[in-house]
């Protein structure tokens, strides 16, 4: 049986796959989640932080690793039995990404088959 996301886990899970997140989180001071593990926070921040990786082609060297890894998160929380994970996906990265071609193309490219129709609402909004 496949691993199931649950809403209380989720900052866990994006700081143990997704480490670069969690160090620029750490050392980011302008992160509204800098002192706080609130999911609806520090997924705005990650919204926030892959922008920035896919507009102005951030850690160049380790770049197609960390958008995968993103990507496979994100994926798995679109797609969460859960409604509240994919809430989380929705209202916090989705709709960031939204905002910019780049990131709408590139959200494209890396989520699942299954993830893409959630994205694809959001942005449709």
């Amino acid at each position: 049986m496949p691993h199931v996301l649950r809403y209380a886990q989720l900052v866990h899970e994006l700081v143990k796959r997704v480490p670069a997140f969690a160090t620029e989180r750490e050392i980011n001071k302008s992160y509204l989640s800098h002192d706080d593990d609130e999911p609806y926070l520090v997924f705005g921040d990650f919204g926030r932080f892959l922008v920035n990786v896919i507009r102005n082609q951030a850690y160049p060297m380790e770049r197609e690793k960390l958008l995968t890894d993103s990507f496979e998160l994100l994926s798995e929380m679109a797609t969460s039995p859960d409604d509240q994970v994919v809430n989380v996906a929705e209202t916090t990265v989705f709709e960031a990404f939204s905002d910019f071609p780049e990131t709408v193309a590139v959200a494209r490219e890396y989520l699942s088959e299954r993830a893409v129709p959630v994205f694809e609402r959001i942005v449709g909004l």
